[in-house]
């Protein structure tokens, strides 16, 4: 039994070139082969093999359309065939990048050689975005990311380093308002996530002042920082009362020095 890498057996011939007469024995059934041999003579016999011819096909891999061609001969020993540029295939989130053997595996080598029919799969390799943070009103910095189709996603940052007065951190958001959830994050296209800010309760506390008295006064409230809390009014409150021995009636709420009508609206900033 002979074997010779890449080609296939053809028969004997008594010219190294295989020149003239090709002999075979009938079970090798070689086409344009004599299975009778004589001679007088000593002589040699060479072997003559024919290069194998490999067929080669191209598989998208997760990847839409065809590239120009989808299939190649290749004759063993030849020169490399030139492999189709990834022209006509696309994968979202994907660039293409070449050749493999395997769905896997590395690029193969461009012209290409083969001692085998092959299948050879396209390559994709995942594009990197951007992920940019906005403080959206808050200050602090926080280092900008980036997320590779393809990898498991990404952890988005806490916000430990971000901070706005009367408000606490509540996560990340679209610019559309969308908010995108803390792991894994992935996305298809470059995107800047603003920082959520959920407001403080405020407790808003009602004192007596400079009453020496105890005057009736309304129930403490509270209110959402940022938003307006309307003052109690007049009639929770005792309509006079004594300071110092002297009556006095009520006119109004004291509030960071500046006086409030009950009633008004106040803006709670603090």
């Amino acid at each position: 039994t002979m074997a010779k890498t890449g080609y296939r057996f053809s028969g004997w011939s008594a010219q190294i070139d295989g020149s003239g007469t090709r002999y075979a024995s009938a079970a090798d059934a070689i086409a344009s082969s004599s299975a009778t041999f004589s001679s007088n003579t000593n002589l040699t016999l060479y072997a003559q093999w024919t290069a194998e011819v490999y067929t080669i096909t191209y598989d998208a891999n997760g990847g839409t359309g065809a590239p120009a061609r989808v299939s190649d001969s290749y004759t063993y020993g030849t020169s490399g065939i030139a492999l189709p540029a990834g022209t006509g295939l696309s994968r979202t989130g994907y660039t293409f990048g070449g050749w493999s053997e395997t769905t896997t595996g590395i690029a193969v080598n461009n012209p290409y050689t083969t001692s085998q029919t092959r299948t050879l799969y396209a390559l994709w390799s995942g594009i990197q975005y951007s992920i940019s943070y906005d403080a959206n009103g808050g200050s602090g910095s926080i280092v900008d990311a980036s997320y590779t189709t393809g990898d498991f996603g990404i952890t988005l940052n806490n916000g430990a380093t971000l901070s706005r007065t009367g408000y606490t951190f509540g996560g990340w958001k679209t610019l559309s308002g969308t908010t995108v959830s803390g792991a894994p994050f992935t996305t298809s296209e470059n995107v800047t996530l603003y920082a959520i800010w959920n407001p403080k309760s405020v407790t808003a506390q009602y004192v007596q002042g400079a009453a020496t008295g105890t005057p009736s006064l309304p129930a403490n409230t509270s209110g959402n920082f940022g938003a307006n809390l309307t003052l109690a009014a007049a009639n929770t409150v005792s309509a006079t009362t004594t300071i110092s021995g002297d009556t006095y009636a009520f006119a109004g709420w004291s509030i960071g020095g500046v006086i409030y009508q009950p009633g008004d609206p106040y803006r709670i900033t603090s």
